[in-house]
């Protein structure tokens, strides 16, 4: 993203708000975990920018930080704005908790009401988050593209982990 993009984005996330506001929503939710936009900024292995963007935690913060302060201008003071965030990428060279306790610092003073703990990346530890018993042959079966299909049959139980589900897992980093 240019900074451009990073001021136009944090901008739709303040017209977003209003419309939700608008619309009758009683709170607002910022997705800032499971790899997507704000993850991606706040995890060490997607975040490889060289500017102010970049490095060291601090930098990495600065446009999910920018983004709730805005969203509370938005919103104003009394509306309730929760940040779902990742308490763990669920790999090395992710995001850690010892990181996501200043991260979420950070969000509470940026203006977060509540945090929704979570963890995961979708794109590379999708069922850390979900948990429980990989359904590859339902992948298989829904798979348009043959040699996609081929490759899920030989490769799919490697290439997604499998996480044993257990109840209340993310108590204890909560």
């Amino acid at each position: 993203m240019t900074k451009e993009d990073i001021v136009r984005v944090k901008e739709d996330f303040g017209k977003a708000t209003q419309m939700a506001i608008d619309a009758g929503f009683d709170a607002m939710e910022i997705h800032a975990g499971h790899g997507y936009l704000l993850s991606q900024f706040l995890s060490p292995w997607t975040n490889k920018r060289k500017d102010e963007y970049g490095g060291s935690p601090e930098n990495r913060l600065r446009f999910p930080a920018s983004v709730i302060r805005h969203v509370r201008e938005a919103a104003g003071e009394g509306y309730p704005i929760l940040v779902k965030m990742n308490l763990d990428d669920g790999f090395k060279n992710g995001l850690s908790i010892d990181e996501a306790v200043e991260i979420a610092k950070c969000f509470e003073e940026a203006g977060a009401s509540a945090l929704v703990p979570s963890c995961g990346f979708t794109a590379r530890t999708s069922f850390y988050m979900m948990r429980g018993q990989v359904p590859i042959i339902d992948y298989i079966k829904s798979e348009k593209n043959p040699l996609t299909k081929i490759g899920m049959a030989l490769f799919g139980r490697f290439i997604v982990k499998e996480v044993p589900f257990k109840e209340l897992f993310l108590l204890k980093q909560a």
